[in-house]
C-alpha cells in the first residue's frame, strides 16, 4: 500500500501495526469507514477488502464509457486527479480467460481523509456515468 504514497503517510499507514491497540483501533475505523463511503458513492458491494477496494469501471451503475479503451479511461480520471492502478494482472490467467479484467482498476483507500475519498469517488462517478 506504499505505491505513489509520501514517506510520512507510509508511517501512517503502519500505525495498525506499530501503535497501541486503541490507537490501530481508531485507525482501522478510519479505514473502514473510507471504504463504506467510497463503495456507496459508486455502489459496490462490499467484498470483504479494507486497505483497498477492486472494481470494474464498466459495472458501475449508470457507466457509459463501455466504448472508451481502459488506458483512455485512467487517463481522463487521472486528469481529473484521480489516480487507480490497473488491476488486471491482480486476477489469475485462467480468471482473465473467463472474462475480460482490462476495466479492473485498484483503489487504495488508506492515508487519506474521508473528504479526499469522497472526493475521489465522486469525480469517478461522474466521469464514468455523464
Amino acid at each position: 500500500h506504499t505505491t505513489f504514497v509520501p514517506g510520512p503517510s507510509q508511517y501512517l499507514g503502519a500505525a495498525h501495526i506499530v501503535l497501541g491497540t486503541e490507537e490501530r483501533h481508531d485507525y482501522r475505523e478510519l479505514v473502514e469507514g473510507n471504504h463504506k463511503l467510497f463503495n456507496k458513492i459508486l455502489g459496490l458491494k462490499n467484498k470483504n477488502n479494507l486497505y483497498y477496494v477492486m472494481f470494474d469501471m464498466d459495472e458501475i451503475k449508470g457507466a457509459n464509457k463501455q466504448d472508451v479503451a481502459p488506458e483512455e479511461k485512467l487517463t481522463e480520471l487521472a486528469r481529473r486527479g484521480v489516480i487507480y492502478i490497473p488491476a488486471n494482472l491482480f486476477f489469475s490467467a485462467e480468471d482473465r480467460a473467463e472474462k475480460s479484467r482490462l476495466n479492473s482498476l485498484r483503489a487504495s483507500l488508506v492515508n487519506a481523509s474521508p473528504e479526499k475519498i469522497k472526493e475521489a469517488a465522486q469525480i469517478t462517478l461522474d466521469y464514468l456515468t455523464k
